[in-house]
């Protein structure tokens, strides 16, 4: 079985608010993530998805820590066989508000915004994402 790797994470900013990502296509809430790229560490996979799929380029990563990490299987619609993911979450920042509509999130067909971790509690269609996201809260204690 094939596994894949992906790694994203929870951007906070200067107000305590974490940046969620809605595909708009489906109407689902999550977090920045995506496939590690060949020579790639996991931190910077998510630095990397974050700004792809958030249009923020001025982050810094808060702490090394993972915050949090699932593993689902699912038939991989490329080849029909069953395949494997991890996904490891990280903690980041950001330095400055500038953003940019990235060729990613159009694409793809993100957006996004801010929002206090009660909201994003809220609006997370995905429960393995919702433990990631109090994982930070506690870290932040907000």
């Amino acid at each position: 079985m094939d596994i894949f790797t992906s790694t994203g994470g929870v951007l906070i900013n200067g107000d305590g608010k974490i940046f969620l990502t809605r595909k708009i296509e489906r109407n689902e809430w999550s977090l920045p993530k995506g496939g590690q790229e060949d020579g790639e560490s996991l931190i910077d996979t998510a630095k990397r998805e974050i700004e792809e799929e958030t249009g923020f380029r001025n982050i810094e990563l808060v702490s090394d820590e993972q915050i949090g990490h699932n593993y689902f299987e699912f038939v991989n619609p490329k080849t029909g066989k069953r395949s494997g993911k991890n996904v490891y979450f990280y903690l980041f920042r950001i330095i400055n508000d500038e953003r940019i509509d990235t060729p990613e999130m159009v694409k793809e067909g993100f957006e996004g915004r801010w929002m206090d971790f009660d909201e994003a509690l809220d609006l997370i269609s995905f429960d393995a994402i919702k433990v990631v996201v109090k994982n930070a809260q506690r870290l932040l204690r907000v």
